[in-house]
């Protein structure tokens, strides 16, 4: 499971031990969902995944884009997240308080946000592969987070599993 969480929520979990009273339950996973700490990037299953994380404003809300279109294969329902000015997309064995963990920081202005999780199938895109097979530089991600301000502050889902 790959997570984009808040830092300054979870600054107590600083060993195996903090982590597990934390996050090793779906139902420690879903608390931190419901209190907009975390947002789960889940599909139950491993792999190596690309993201990209497209934060919008209230003058300039972010949304996908008309070539991500013809490669959606699934949208979430909104997440909550409560920001203190950044959020960071890493593993969810990754998330700890101390400083230098693995992962990407990507700046989320302080306030209520809602982050919408689309999945897709990037391999669909004439040219997305390169001669050898792999991901061409220009190549879309697996998952897209789009983040905008929240403006209801109801209804966010709760669940460890990203989609229906």
């Amino acid at each position: 499971m790959f997570v984009l969480w808040n830092p300054a929520r979870f600054e107590g979990v600083v060993d195996y031990d903090t982590w597990e009273r934390e996050l090793l339950d779906d139902s420690d996973i879903e608390r931190h969902v419901a209190a907009g700490e975390l947002v789960p990037v889940n599909i139950r299953a491993d792999g190596t995944f690309g993201f990209e994380v497209r934060v919008g404003s209230v003058e300039s809300p972010a949304t996908y884009e008309d070539r991500e279109a013809q490669c959606l294969v699934a949208t979430s329902d909104p997440y909550l997240f409560e920001s203190e000015g950044t959020g960071r997309l890493s593993g969810i064995e990754d998330v700890t308080g101390r400083s230098g963990s693995p992962g990407i920081t990507v700046e989320i202005p302080k306030g209520t946000w809602s982050v919408t999780v689309y999945l897709l199938e990037w391999q669909r895109e004439p040219g997305a592969l390169d001669a050898s097979g792999n991901p061409a530089p220009t190549a879309l991600p697996d998952f897209l987070l789009v983040v905008n301000r929240a403006t209801d502050q109801s209804g966010f889902r709760t669940s460890s599993a990203t989609f229906g």
